[in-house]
C-alpha cells in the first residue's frame, strides 16, 4: 500500500498543482537541490537479483523520464558553478539542481550517461578509486552477493562473534545481509575488513568464492570510461579509496590517505582538479569534526552527505550539503513532488 507521502504526492500531481506550488516556492526561495543516485539498470527481477538491491536507484526508462523532467522544469548546474557562487561569483539560477552518482558502477557509463547526453544534462560521479584500480566488486555489494551464494551454509563471523544460520529464503538472506551491513557501518573499519575477509574465506571453502556476479553491470567503471565521460563534460569527485565510514577509521593518517589518494588518483586519470567529495554512507554518524577538518585540509571545496534535504542559498554549509534520494520505488509523482517541494517531500 502506498504511504502518506506517496498519496499526498499523487493528490498534488492532479491538475499540475505540485508544479504550481513549486513555482511559487521558487519565487521566494533560492535553493540548490542535489539528486543522489547509485545505479541505473535496464530491468530488474528482484527475486533473482544477485547483489544489493537497495543500490538500484532507477530502471533506465524511469531515469530517462526523471532526467526529462529535470531538463524541462529545472536549471542543472555543475560543481564549478556551485563553487563560484559560494565564492561570491554569479549566483546560481533559481531552481538549480545537481545530478550525482555514488560509487562508480559501470552501469553509470552504459545506461545513465547516454540518458544524460540525450537530455544535455551535466552530472558528477563520485568514485571509490581502489575498486576501479583493482576491478573488484564494491565491498557492500560483494557482501550481499556472498550471503546469497552461501544460503545453505552456517556462517560464523569471528570478528563480530556472530553466527548467521543457513536459509534457502532469498528474503531472509537479504534481511541478514541488510542487518550485517548496518553493523559493519558502526564498527571500527578494521573489523569491517576482517568480516569481509572471513566471508571470502568461507566462500572459497564452499567453492563459490570465485563465482562472478550474475550482474555484469555491477562491475566498477574502468578508467578509460571515466576519461571518455570526462571529455564529454561529466564531472568526477572522490568517494574515497576503499569506501570506509570515515569516522570509523581510527586516526588522522588513514583519514588523510582515503581523502588524499582518491583525489590524486582521479585528477591523474581525468587531467582535472577534483574539488568535490561524497562521504561514504554519509549519514549523521559518518561525518564529525575531525572528518570535516580533514576534508578541508585535503583540498575539497564541496562535500556531500547522504542526509536528506535541500540546500538554502546563498550560504549553505559547503562541506555538509544535503541530497534528495532517488530509489527504485520512487514513483513519478513522488519524484516531481520531491523536486518541487523538497522540504515536504524530499528524503
Amino acid at each position: 500500500m502506498p504511504g502518506k507521502r506517496e498519496l499526498a504526492a499523487r493528490a498534488l500531481s492532479l491538475g499540475g498543482l505540485v508544479q504550481a506550488l513549486g513555482a511559487m516556492r521558487s519565487a521566494v526561495f533560492r535553493d540548490l537541490r542535489v539528486l543522489a543516485y547509485h545505479r541505473v539498470l535496464p530491468d530488474l527481477d528482484e527475486e533473482r537479483y544477485p547483489g544489493d538491491i537497495e543500490l538500484v536507484s532507477a530502471l533506465q526508462p524511469e531515469f530517462d523520464w526523471q532526467m526529462a523532467y529535470v531538463a524541462h522544469r529545472f536549471r542543472p548546474v555543475t560543481c564549478e558553478q556551485v563553487i563560484s557562487a559560494l565564492d561570491g561569483g554569479a549566483p546560481l539560477p533559481r531552481r538549480a539542481v545537481m545530478v550525482t552518482f555514488d560509487d562508480g558502477f559501470c552501469d553509470n557509463f552504459h545506461l545513465a550517461w547516454p540518458v544524460l547526453q540525450r537530455h544535455r544534462l551535466p552530472a558528477i560521479f563520485f568514485l571509490a578509486t581502489d575498486f576501479l584500480d583493482r576491478q573488484v566488486p564494491f565491498w557492500f555489494d560483494r557482501l550481499v552477493q556472498l550471503l546469497l551464494l552461501l544460503r545453505n551454509d552456517r556462517l560464523h563471523l569471528e570478528a563480530l562473534d556472530q553466527t548467521l544460520e543457513p536459509s534457502s529464503s532469498v528474503a531472509t538472506r537479504r534481511m541478514q545481509a541488510a542487518n550485517l551491513l548496518r553493523q559493519l557501518k558502526r564498527v571500527p573499519d578494521a573489523v569491517r575488513c576482517s568480516v569481509m575477509q572471513e566471508l571470502e574465506r568461507q566462500a572459497n571453502a564452499a567453492g563459490v568464492g570465485g563465482a562472478p556476479s550474475a550482474d555484469p553491470l555491477a562491475s566498477p567503471l574502468q578508467w578509460q570510461q571515466v576519461r571518455e565521460m570526462a571529455r564529454d563534460g561529466m564531472e568526477f569527485g572522490s568517494h574515497t579509496v576503499t569506501h570506509p565510514v570515515l569516522t570509523r577509521l581510527g586516526g588522522a593518517a588513514p583519514l588523510a590517505r582515503e581523502l588524499g589518494l582518491s583525489r590524486q588518483r582521479i585528477a591523474h586519470e581525468t587531467g582535472r582538479s577534483v574539488t568535490a567529495l561524497a562521504y561514504p554512507v554519509g549519514g549523521r554518524d559518518a561525518v564529525d569534526e575531525q572528518v570535516l577538518q580533514a576534508t578541508a585540509e585535503a583540498g575539497y571545496r564541496l562535500a556531500f552527505t547522504y542526509q536528506p534535504g535541500v540546500n538554502r542559498m546563498p550560504a549553505p554549509p559547503r562541506l555538509m550539503l544535503k541530497r534528495l534520494h532517488v530509489e527504485r520505488y520512487t514513483t513519478r509523482a513522488l519524484f516531481a513532488a520531491a523536486l518541487e517541494l523538497p522540504v515536504q517531500f524530499g528524503r
